[in-house]
């Protein structure tokens, strides 16, 4: 309705009551319903409607792709034959394992969901995210083609099953993965050594059902928060148990002193409670060993399983990390780097009785030389705090003053 006037005193108004506006969705879920052989294109009618009618995928819409078990006459592989774009994607084949390979997928993820699955299913294809979203796994479902988040987007995992990474990552600045249940694996570094875009965040449930993050690789996060909330959430470095062999974590977020106090604190919520906080389930397999922490001179705080006493994380416990220790002796607010070894956050005679327990020692189960010079330090250090140093690699007995004390402190109280 359109009203022009050329009189300064004359005017019309028009009223509307009980005006809605309903937008119509213009995706289909579409079935695969195709033999051996054939291929995801856009020329050919291998996809199934809601009216039983064989129709022709439409990239510009983009409609969902569901796979389902459709009988024996069905391909398991369905190949694409370039670049795919798709709503959402759902697997719901039962026993069958679809398998998506070739050309590339590019996931709008229709109605906040980029992918459910519910069946066992891998995609060997690159898979670029538009938006963020969802995937909702309750199987196990692997990637191992290239993985793309742009910059801003979050990637959030939910359900009880298993995700897993392999493929080379690329992804934009202040992108995120969110593990809210289940459990991913990585299998391929999110990020580089040089730096990370991507950020991992582990958070609890409303089934307060537990969050896992496994790796199978050394891995590079702008940052990393875990919760602390009903159920579990931890991630698990999960070193291999060959000698020398470990799993890494390299954080570059913010300020790498309070960056490495957090990440302490995590760290110490794995030892007190079992898979919660960063832990490795690899550990057991490394004598004389536990998890450390420390800045690195590359501007990144790195978490690692090493020998006990080995405060820079060079994999050996040296002169250098008793001079570490002893420079911070009685300090408190501290960490792992400083001679934290106990994660009580002080340095005390206990973390020394530790460093000194392992001199020589390294992560790989070589033993080092000491010279006397070293050697006469850790004694010199022992003695001047009431303690014997026999040997390097042999326990350290304490002093008849100190083992009295201790006595008296376990005597009940009057």
């Amino acid at each position: 309705w359109q009203y022009n006037s050329t009189q300064l005193s004359n005017g019309q108004g028009l009223g509307i009551d009980n005006f809605s506006l309903t937008a119509i969705n213009s995706q289909q879920e579409l079935q695969w319903d195709a033999p051996p052989g054939a291929s995801w294109d856009s020329s050919s009618s291998n996809w199934k409607n809601a009216a039983s009618a064989h129709v022709i995928w439409n990239d510009n819409t983009p409609d969902n792709a569901k796979f389902i078990d459709a009988g024996p006459g069905m391909t398991d592989v369905v190949e694409l034959t370039s670049t795919r774009r798709a709503g959402h994607i759902t697997f719901d084949a039962g026993s069958r394992n679809y398998t998506l390979r070739g050309g590339s997928l590019q996931l709008t993820g229709g109605g906040g969901v980029g992918i459910t699955a519910f069946s066992d299913a891998q995609i060997q294809s690159g898979v670029q995210i538009i938006v963020s979203q969802t995937w909702d796994i309750a199987s196990t479902l692997s990637i191992s083609g290239p993985l793309n988040l742009p910059a801003g987007a979050t990637l959030k995992k939910k359900g009880a099953g298993s995700l897993v990474l392999s493929g080379i990552q690329s992804n934009g600045s202040n992108s995120k993965i969110d593990v809210t249940e289940g459990t991913l694996r990585l299998a391929a570094n999110v990020g580089n050594i040089s730096g990370s875009t991507l950020s991992l965040t582990i958070r609890g449930n409303p089934n307060n059902t537990d969050s896992l993050v496994i790796l199978n690789a050394d891995e590079d996060f702008a940052n990393l928060n875990i919760f602390s909330e009903p159920g579990k959430q931890g991630l698990d470095l999960s070193s291999p148990s060959s000698p020398g062999a470990y799993r890494s974590v390299r954080v570059h977020f913010g300020d790498p002193a309070n960056l490495k106090v957090f990440l302490s604190g995590l760290i110490r919520r794995g030892r007190d409670n079992s898979g919660e906080g960063i832990y490795d389930s690899g550990l057991a397999a490394h004598l004389g060993s536990t998890i450390g922490v420390a800045a690195m001179p590359g501007g990144y705080v790195q978490v690692r399983p090493t020998r006990i006493g080995d405060l820079n994380l060079d994999g050996q416990v040296t002169i250098s990390d008793f001079i570490d220790l002893s420079s911070n002796f009685g300090r408190t607010n501290v960490t792992w780097q400083e001679g934290d070894m106990n994660f009580d956050g002080s340095v005390t005679i206990s973390d020394f009785i530790d460093l000194a327990s392992n001199f020589g020692g390294t992560y790989s189960g070589q033993t080092l030389p000491v010279s006397p010079a070293d050697q006469q330090a850790l004694d010199e250090f022992a003695a001047s705090h009431g303690v014997l140093v026999p040997e390097p690699g042999r326990l350290l007995v304490l002093l008849p003053a100190l083992v009295l004390l201790g006595r008296r402190r376990l005597q009940s109280p009057k």
